[in-house]
């Protein structure tokens, strides 16, 4: 019989990718005590045999008192503030990604804590186009403005690797944009362009791919390097991991996955805004939301999202099926469906 696991606290687990971990943990027969804090508790992200507590990373004495009173084995952590509609103060990134996570790493070594993983984003890596790119390409300059996720991700993975050590093992796994079940802000959007009418304009000309990783499959990775980790003598400690799939399709060609599950026919080739004049709309409307907002609110379509529709966005993922023994399985149109389908059913509940 397996030896089983000491307790392992998941930050974020009532997220979305927090869910699909905490789900692939439940699965394994090492598996004993799972708690799971959350700054707001999504009872429809829940499983019951979990214990979840409503804990703000960035409360510092309730955190303590939380660490010393769960001692975990290992901690993931999944935690992230929104990002996507640009309704998150700065700070906010830097509070949660960086210091939350500092203060998480001291105490994990003052309570015996042996294994810690953090979600990260394939976007710490610089640059506007990744092409095939792996875990040695450089990060994104510490004093850059642009977009303060990123940032502050790739902050925070420093942070860990350079706290790794022998009693307190780090890992970083690096994933793209993230598809299927539960999906909060990638299928809504498109479903709401679809509602507004607005499928019959594309930005660019559809031939950067972009990668993605799904939920499900994400949770298999964390796993993986929770075992591996837990392994004496383990060699993947202090390295860095692109979980994504190997399959990767063009946004618009994604997009209309999305529309076509929901119900879409399409009648006539959408009319094409090139990506230059794209960047031009949305350079203005940076600088509109931001001098409307006294530069308190991001605007919603801006240089990132062009970037993101028009450019390549790809990864190397080899050193995670060789190390790890990772293998996506790299069913995007199955995913996208399905996520359109639970988006579907949770409108008509």
């Amino acid at each position: 019989m397996s030896q089983k696991w000491g307790t392992i606290l998941v930050i974020g687990g009532a997220g979305r990718l927090g869910y699909f971990v905490i789900q692939e943990l439940l699965k394994q027969p090492e598996c004993g005590r799972i708690v799971s804090i959350n700054r707001k508790l999504h009872e429809e992200n829940q499983h019951e045999v979990v214990e979840y507590r409503a804990v703000d990373v960035r409360a510092a004495e309730t955190l303590r008192t939380l660490m010393y009173d769960v001692k975990p084995e290992a901690i993931i952590n999944t935690a992230a503030p929104g990002h996507v509609d640009g309704s998150t103060p700065v700070n906010e990134f830097h509070e949660v990604l960086v210091t939350a996570q500092a203060s998480l790493i001291d105490l994990a070594r003052l309570v015996g804590t042996k294994v810690f993983i953090t979600t990260s984003s394939a976007n710490v890596a610089g640059g506007w186009e990744h092409v095939s790119i792996d875990e040695t390409a450089p990060y994104w300059p510490e004093t850059s403005s642009f977009f303060p996720y990123w940032i502050k991700k790739a902050a925070a993975e420093r942070e860990l690797l350079a706290a790794d050590s022998p009693t307190l093992q780090t890992v970083s796994l690096r994933l793209p944009l993230i598809i299927g079940e539960r999906d909060y802000a990638f299928v809504p959007s498109l479903l709401k362009t679809l509602e507004q009418g607005q499928t019959g304009v594309q930005i660019g000309n559809n031939t950067g791919r972009l990668a993605t990783i799904s939920a499900e499959d994400g949770a298999v990775a964390h796993v993986l390097a929770l075992r591996r980790l837990l392994q004496p003598g383990n060699d993947v400690h202090g390295q860095i991991f692109y979980i994504t799939n190997t399959r990767a399709l063009p946004f618009w060609t994604m997009a209309q996955i999305v529309w076509t599950a929901a119900g879409w026919k399409k009648t006539r080739e959408p009319f094409v805004v090139p990506e230059a004049l794209a960047m031009c709309m949305a350079l203005v409307s940076e600088w509109f939301v931001y001098l409307t907002s006294f530069g308190r609110r991001a605007a919603v379509f801006n240089q990132r999202v062009v970037y993101f529709m028009c450019r390549e966005w790809t990864y190397d993922e080899s050193k995670a099926e060789r190390t790890l023994g990772f293998v996506p399985k790299n069913d995007v149109e199955e995913q996208l469906k399905r996520s359109v389908e639970w988006e579907l059913r949770k409108r008509k509940k």
